[in-house]
């Protein structure tokens, strides 16, 4: 009986205490929430849209420079113009978009794994905060950087559609 009290006690008292961390780990909760809701900005990307409008684009210029290798006319050397910043533009943002996403997951699993470290109490107060607070200034970035990506992809499409 005296057993069953020691270990109903010692349970009781672990599940009752709380972590040091608990500070840090809802910052990681709300960082973790504010990336999940870059992800979503990210997905809104027209990756088909803007591939597709980067290989009308190719395709334009690859026309023209096929078919006037001689002089041509100002508007027609200002479209060539468009035509090569249009793709170029379109192709970039694609590769950023994915970059970006890649760093968003990179960003989200560092936050899960500190996240853990603390709840388990594996780092001492000084690596918990230099830990946290390079984590929080890389996920403030992507969150900050995410937010513009939507409108980047609609003015692209508006443009060069």
């Amino acid at each position: 009986m005296n057993y069953l009290f020691l270990i109903a006690a010692v349970v009781g008292f672990t599940a009752c205490s709380t972590s040091p961390y608990t500070g840090e780990i809802a910052t990681i909760d709300s960082l973790q929430k504010e990336l999940g809701i870059a992800e979503l900005r990210l997905d809104s990307i027209n990756h088909e849209k803007l591939s597709e409008l980067a290989g009308n684009a190719r395709s334009q210029l690859a026309y023209v420079q096929k078919n006037y290798t001689d002089t041509m006319d100002k508007d027609l050397a200002l479209m060539l113009g468009d035509y090569k910043r249009a793709y170029r533009d379109m192709e970039k943002l694609m590769t950023k978009a994915k970059r970006t996403e890649e760093e968003v997951e990179e960003s989200k699993e560092q936050l899960e794994n500190l996240r853990a470290d603390l709840e388990n109490n594996l780092l001492n107060p000084a690596e918990a905060d230099s830990f946290l607070s390079i984590e929080h200034e890389i996920a403030t970035k992507l969150i900050l950087a995410t937010s513009r990506w939507p409108e980047a992809n609609d003015n692209y499409i508006a443009s060069y559609h």
